[in-house]
């Protein structure tokens, strides 16, 4: 593993625009000389998608995205990654408490910014440093479903559907609990912190009508989207 003191992920097919490196590490070393060198720090800049041709795609639909770059809180992780990984960069405190990463994570990268939300600093760039590559042959990444487009889907396949969002409701309590237990065996918990994850806890084992109440706390989207987490989610 690399010894440098501060650390980038990448995306091998996506394009980095020329200052990103010094844009990010400059606010990496001003978050640094404003605390010290041991608090976990992640930051996270603005992108742009393009296709395979390098057309910048879904304009509208990233701007929407990136409306709530400027507040994202540890409640709003828990459930979901809100940015992707290839534009990250952290320093070396972050790493010497997020690893190893667990067996229960899925994606590295949202580990890497719940680790950074609870126990560090979390903080968003509004500078345009990447362009996001959005392909077929993607792993992970962005999908802009429509409304119609996924209630088409429920309809078509519906066992599928509903597997799927309990399996994902299952990978996210999994998560904040070895989240939470990183943060106590690592000795950096914050109050707040375990408390917003002791709440996420909660919200599985609740009665419906909490669930019902609390979803928006930790669950974005329209109506639909929290809602089948309301039923599923238990």
């Amino acid at each position: 593993m690399t010894d440098a003191d501060y650390i980038f992920l990448s995306d091998q097919d996506d394009v980095w625009l020329p200052s990103k490196v010094s844009v990010m590490v400059k606010k990496l070393e001003e978050v640094e000389s404003q605390s010290n060198e041991a608090l976990p720090v992640l930051t996270y800049s603005d992108y742009l998608f393009i296709n395979a041709v390098n057309s910048l795609i879904y304009i509208d639909a990233l701007k929407k995205i990136q409306k709530s770059y400027s507040h994202i809180s540890l409640n709003m992780m828990l459930a979901s990654c809100k940015s992707p990984g290839c534009v990250y960069a952290m320093n070396r405190a972050l790493l010497k408490i997020a690893l190893p990463i667990p067996e229960e994570v899925s994606w590295h990268d949202h580990w890497l910014s719940l680790v950074a939300c609870s126990c560090g600093k979390f903080i968003h760039i509004p500078y345009t440093t990447t362009l996001y590559r959005i392909h077929g042959r993607n792993t992970s990444g962005f999908k802009n479903p429509t409304l119609f487009s996924r209630m088409k889907r429920w309809f078509h396949g519906i066992s599928n559907v509903v597997s799927n969002i309990k399996e994902e409701g299952e990978l996210a309590k999994l998560q904040a609990e070895a989240l939470l237990c990183r943060l106590q065996t690592q000795g950096c918990a914050r109050e707040d912190s375990v408390k917003a994850i002791e709440e996420f806890l909660g919200f599985f084992s609740a009665p419906f009508c909490k669930r019902a109440k609390y979803v928006r706390a930790f669950v974005e989207g329209d109506f639909p989207h929290r809602f089948a987490r309301v039923i599923l989610w238990h």
